[in-house]
């Protein structure tokens, strides 16, 4: 949670499990030994609340995110965008499995403008490629291909 006041303190960035569960259990042993006073009840109540809530965000967040995944999924171009980069990226990749480099090389080479570059290329080639072959049929497309030779 990024911002959480707790009576007079204010944290930031506080995480809310690991946190808040030592206090509640610290709250329910005061509301115990001092038969239950009702500040310490209202403390207690306020703890549950605020995981409860973040848990809820947490499930709407994830739920968002599982959406947007298979929304993603049904895309072609996705599907090719990744699936050039990941061909692309194999010999670095390869370099990384094999312990050669480290995973912070292996994500600066992959983001790389070079590799990026790369492979917007290799699409384009690729689609203007399926797009002549489509047009004119494999024949033609052959013929045209040995043209250029």
């Amino acid at each position: 949670m990024s911002n959480f006041i707790d009576g007079r303190f204010q944290y930031r960035n506080l995480q809310i499990l690991v946190n808040l569960l030592p206090q509640i259990r610290e709250a329910y042993k005061t509301t115990r030994s001092y038969n239950a006073l009702s500040f310490d009840f209202e403390r207690l109540n306020g703890f549950t609340n605020v995981i409860t809530e973040s848990l809820l965000r947490y499930e709407g967040d994830l739920s968002e995110r599982d959406n947007a995944t298979r929304n993603r999924l049904k895309n072609p171009f996705i599907w090719l965008r990744e699936g050039v980069q990941w061909v692309v990226t194999l010999p670095i990749q390869l370099l990384y499995w094999t312990g050669v480099i480290n995973y912070v090389v292996l994500s600066r080479w992959s983001n790389n403008w070079f590799v990026k570059f790369l492979n917007f290329l290799i699409i384009i080639i690729g689609l203007a490629s399926s797009i002549v072959t489509l047009v004119t049929g494999y024949n033609p497309f052959i013929q045209i291909m040995k043209e250029i030779k």
